[in-house]
C-alpha cells in the first residue's frame, strides 16, 4: 500500500470495520443501525470541523442542562416522597366527642353506615369500636373513636382505583356533623407520618391552640387537603382562678403567695414522711378535714400582711376553661401538632411550602416557634442520605476511572456525562407528570453507573484508535459512530427489561 501514514491508518481502520461487520454477520441482524451510525459519524465530523459548530453545540448542551435542572424549582417536576398507590384496603377513622359511651358510639355507627352507599368495588368492611389508626397502619386503642376497614375487590377486578373510592367515601360522609371522619389511603412506601404536619411549641397552651386553630382553618380551605386535625383534644373543663394584679397589690400579696394558699386549701402540702408499721406515711398539712370542692371556693379567705383575711373572690375571678386530655412537651416546651393528608394528584411538598408561608405570617410571640414534620421531614432526611450516597458513588467512580484510564483529564471529561444524564430524567418526568419520589432518586443513583459505562466504552475506543495512529478528530468520529450501536441497543434492552 502506497501513500502517507494517514492513508495507511485509514485503510487499516476500514479493514477493521469490515472485519467487525463480518463478525456481526456482514452487518445484518434483527436490528441494523449501520445507516444511523454513518449519519451520526458525519454529524460529529461536521461539528468537530467547525469552531462555530463546536461553540453552538456546547451552548445547546449547557442550555439543555440549565433548563432541565430549572424544571424542579419551577414546580414543573413535582416531588412526592412516596406517592399514594392503588391498594386493596382503605380506612375511615371516626372521632366522636370525648366522653362518648359505647352505646352512643354504637348508635352513631349505625347512622354512619346508612350514609355509605353500596358499591361493587367494596367487598366488605369491618368496624372496630374504641380503636383508631396508629403508626405503621396499626390498630391502637382509642376510647371515643371508631375504625372502619374497607376491603376492596382485587385490583384487577375493579374499574376504579382505591384513590377514587376514597374520594367517593369522603363525599358520602361529609354531611356527618356529630364527630369527624377521616378517610385514609395507603402510600406506596413505609409509613412516614402525615403528608402535612406542623408542630407549634411554646409555654402557654392557649396561645398555641389559638395559632393551631388558625392553621387548621387555613388547611381546611385548601383544595386537595383532607383529614385536617389537631393533637389538642379538649377534655373535662377546668376551673381557673384569674387574679387581678391591682387588687393583689392593694392587699399586699404576691401571685406566688396566692398560689401557695390555693394549693393549701385545695390539696394541702406534705410536711414530712414517717414510718408506721414499716410503711412510709406522709404527714400532710390541710386547712380542713374535708376536701375542698368548687362550691366552697367562694368562702375561701386569704391571709394578708396586716394579719386579717380577705375573700378569695375579692382578688380576682373564677373562669371555666377547656382542659386538654393530654399535654405533649418537647424540649421542655408544650407542643401542639396540626396534621393533614393530601388527595391523589396533589403535591404534599407544595402544600407543605404553602403552610410554612402561612405559619410565618402568624408572627408568633417571642419564645414560640414552629417546625414541620411527617412526610416532609422524612423526605428531607431521605434526600440528604441519597445526596450523600450520590457523592460517595461519584468519588468511587472517579477513583475507578482514574485507575482505568490513567488520566485525570479523561476522567473529568467522562464524569461530565452524569449531570447531563440526570437532566434527561427531569425532562421526562416533567412531560409525563411522574413525581420525583424516593424510588426515583434511587433510580437516579443507579443511572450514574449506567451512563458512566457508556462513557468508558467510547473513551476506550478513542484511546484504541489513537494507539493505532489515528488523528484525534478521526479517532473521535470513529468512536462515536462505532459505539452508537452497542450503547443504543443495550440501553433499549435495559429500559424494556426494567
Amino acid at each position: 500500500v502506497r501513500g502517507t501514514v494517514r492513508d495507511r491508518v485509514k485503510l487499516r481502520m476500514k479493514a477493521m470495520e469490515r472485519f467487525e461487520m463480518l463478525e456481526r454477520g456482514f452487518g445484518q441482524g434483527f436490528v441494523n443501525i449501520e445507516r444511523l451510525s454513518e449519519k451520526y459519524k458525519r454529524l460529529i465530523a461536521r461539528i468537530l470541523a467547525s469552531s462555530t459548530a463546536r461553540r453552538n453545540t456546547i451552548i445547546a448542551i449547557v442550555v439543555f442542562a440549565v433548563v432541565g435542572y430549572a424544571l424542579l424549582p419551577l414546580g414543573i417536576v413535582k416531588t412526592e416522597f412516596f406517592p399514594k398507590t392503588d391498594e386493596d384496603i382503605l380506612y375511615a377513622q371516626v372521632d366522636l366527642p370525648n366522653g362518648t359511651n359505647i352505646e352512643t358510639a354504637d348508635r352513631e355507627m349505625g347512622d354512619i353506615v346508612k350514609m355509605i352507599k353500596p358499591s361493587k368495588e367494596i367487598s366488605y368492611y369491618v368496624v372496630d369500636m374504641g380503636a383508631s389508626l396508629g403508626e405503621n397502619a396499626a390498630r391502637v386503642d382509642a376510647p371515643g373513636s371508631i375504625l372502619m376497614t374497607f376491603h376492596l375487590t382485587p385490583h384487577g377486578e375493579r374499574s376504579v382505583s382505591a384513590l377514587e373510592i376514597a374520594v367517593n367515601l369522603r363525599e358520602q360522609l361529609k354531611g356527618y356533623t356529630k364527630g369527624s371522619i377521616n378517610v385514609v389511603e395507603l402510600s406506596g412506601g413505609p409509613p412516614a407520618g402525615s403528608d402535612i404536619q406542623i408542630s407549634l411549641r411554646g409555654e402557654d397552651l392557649e396561645v398555641l391552640n389559638a395559632n393551631a386553630t388558625e392553621i387548621q382553618g387555613y388547611l381546611q380551605k385548601q383544595q386537595g387537603v383532607t383529614n385536617v386535625q389537631s393533637s389538642y383534644k379538649p377534655g373535662t373543663s377546668r376551673l381557673v382562678f384569674v387574679p387581678d394584679r391591682n387588687k393583689l397589690a392593694e392587699a399586699g400579696i404576691s401571685v406566688d403567695s396566692l398560689g401557695v394558699w390555693l394549693r393549701t386549701y385545695a390539696s394541702g402540702f406534705t410536711l414530712d414522711t414517717i414510718k408506721l408499721d414499716s410503711t412510709d406515711t406522709d404527714i400532710t398539712f390541710l386547712m380542713d378535714k374535708k376536701k375542698m370542692d368548687a362550691k366552697s371556693l367562694s368562702s375561701v379567705m386569704v391571709p394578708i400582711e396586716n394579719g386579717s383575711s380577705v375573700p378569695l373572690l375579692s382578688l380576682g375571678k373564677l373562669e371555666l376553661k377547656i382542659n386538654p386530655t393530654t399535654i405533649v412537651r418537647e424540649g421542655g416546651l408544650r407542643d401542639i401538632t396540626v396534621s393533614a393528608g393530601v388527595t391523589a394528584g396533589t403535591s404534599a411538598t407544595e402544600k407543605n411550602k404553602e403552610v410554612e408561608k402561612f405559619a410565618d405570617s402568624l408572627q408568633l410571640p417571642e419564645g414560640y416557634s414552629w417546625k414541620t414534620g411527617g412526610v416532609n421531614e422524612e423526605n428531607q432526611k431521605s434526600v440528604q442520605s441519597i445526596f450523600a450516597a450520590m457523592l460517595l458513588s461519584f468519588m468511587l467512580i472517579l477513583v475507578t476511572m482514574v485507575v482505568e484510564f490513567g488520566s485525570f483529564r479523561q476522567t473529568l471529561i467522562a464524569l461530565l456525562i452524569i449531570p447531563l444524564g440526570i437532566t434527561g430524567v427531569f425532562y421526562v418526568f416533567g412531560l409525563t407528570g411522574i413525581p420525583l419520589s424516593f424510588p426515583a432518586l434511587i433510580g437516579i443513583l443507579a443511572l450514574f453507573g449506567i451512563v458512566v459505562r457508556h462513557v468508558i466504552m467510547v473513551i476506550e475506543k478513542i484511546n484504541d484508535n489513537r494507539r493505532h495512529g489515528l488523528e484525534l478528530t478521526d479517532a473521535l468520529v470513529d468512536a462515536a459512530g462505532s459505539r452508537l450501536e452497542p450503547i443504543l441497543l443495550t440501553s433499549m434492552a435495559a429500559i424494556v427489561g426494567l
